[in-house]
């Protein structure tokens, strides 16, 4: 190889080179797109599944037990719905246990100090148990209210990892707006420059 085309060859290394620096200088400077953290509604089948059967005695007049619970996605609401079965036993009676439904709903939330997503602002939507005796029913929509909430208060659904927020060249994660869809429940997460 002469002279001349040895310095050819260098100076095609060194353009190619500086190329690929170039290349790889605009990558570091271009933030990565946003990505998409999705739980199913599978999921949350398999998380409220796990709370229940529940039975709870209330001072010797009545036992309750909720169980069987089926999940549905509320996107136009930005919440969850769970429906239960509830059964109601009077206590110190024959009269035979009454069947009925409780639906309750509830949004999510991201605590950022402990990043994870949680049930949020539970509401018990609706009570049905016919055949209850009308002062027991009233009593029964109240400690419904307070049963469901010690159950799902802020219910962990999901925690972020390192990696759900880690990405490469400086450039990291950020938790952005988490809303209800037909397929689940979304968090975006958003591209941030790491110092």
């Amino acid at each position: 190889m002469s002279n001349v085309d040895r310095r050819r060859c260098l100076m095609a290394g060194l353009a190619l080179s500086a190329g690929v620096s170039a290349l790889l200088a605009g990558c570091a400077l271009s933030p990565p797109g946003p990505r998409v953290l999705t739980l199913s509604e599978a999921r949350f089948v398999e998380l409220v599944s796990r709370q229940f059967p529940y039975s709870h005695r209330y001072m010797e007049l009545f036992e309750v037990r909720f169980s069987d619970p089926g999940v549905r996605l509320l996107p136009d609401d930005n919440r969850v719905a769970t429906r239960l079965a509830v059964a109601v036993g009077l206590l110190g009676t024959r009269q035979r246990q009454r069947q009925g439904t409780v639906t309750l709903s509830y949004g999510m939330r991201l605590a950022m100090e402990d990043r994870t997503l949680r049930l949020h602002d539970l509401r018990v939507e609706k009570l049905d148990v016919p055949g209850l005796p009308t002062p027991v029913a009233s009593l029964m929509q109240s400690l419904t209210e307070v049963l469901v909430q010690e159950q799902f208060r802020e219910l962990v659904a999901h925690r972020l990892s390192e990696d759900d927020l880690r990405s490469v060249s400086g450039w990291g994660y950020e938790p952005g707006e988490l809303r209800v869809v037909p397929q689940g429940v979304e968090l975006q997460l958003r591209p941030v420059r790491r110092p």
